[in-house]
C-alpha cells in the first residue's frame, strides 16, 4: 500500500457515505443524511471540505438542492421526494476544511495541502 494514511481517509469517505445514504428515503428531512455524514467523519478524526456538497440533478448537472454533509438548520425543511435525482458527494481531508484553486483547470487542492479524498453517489429516490 502506497499511503496507509490516504487509503484510510478513502476508506473512511466510501464508509461515511454508505453509512449515511441510509438517511434517504422518502419524506426524511435533508438533515438527516448531512447529520449522519458529519457524525460519522468525526468519528474518524478526519475533515470535510464544507464548501463543497452534493446536489440536484436534472436539466443542469448542478441543481437544487444542495446535499450538505454537514448538518444546517435550514435543511430541516428541505424533503427527499420519489422522482428527486441527486448526486451526493462527500469530499473529505486529513485536516483540511476548505480547499483552494492553484491553477486555471477545475483543479482543487486541500487549504492545508493535506490528502483530500471524494466519492459520488448518484441516486433516483424512490418510493422504497
Amino acid at each position: 500500500m502506497a499511503n496507509p494514511l490516504g487509503y484510510a481517509l478513502a476508506q473512511a469517505t466510501f464508509n461515511a457515505l454508505n453509512h449515511a445514504m441510509k438517511e434517504v428515503k422518502p419524506g426524511a428531512p435533508v438533515f438527516n443524511y448531512s447529520n449522519a455524514m458529519s457524525n460519522f467523519i468525526k468519528k474518524t478524526g478526519f475533515s470535510l471540505i464544507l464548501k463543497l456538497t452534493g446536489h440536484g440533478v436534472g436539466v443542469k448537472v448542478h441543481e437544487a438542492p444542495h446535499i450538505y454533509n454537514y448538518p444546517r438548520k435550514d435543511t430541516k425543511k428541505i424533503f427527499f421526494k420519489p422522482g428527486m435525482v441527486l448526486a451526493f458527494e462527500p469530499i473529505t481531508a486529513i485536516t483540511s476544511t476548505d480547499f483552494e484553486h492553484r491553477d486555471s483547470a477545475w483543479n482543487l487542492y486541500c487549504k492545508n495541502s493535506d490528502l483530500g479524498a471524494h466519492r459520488e453517489y448518484t441516486i433516483v429516490v424512490t418510493e422504497n
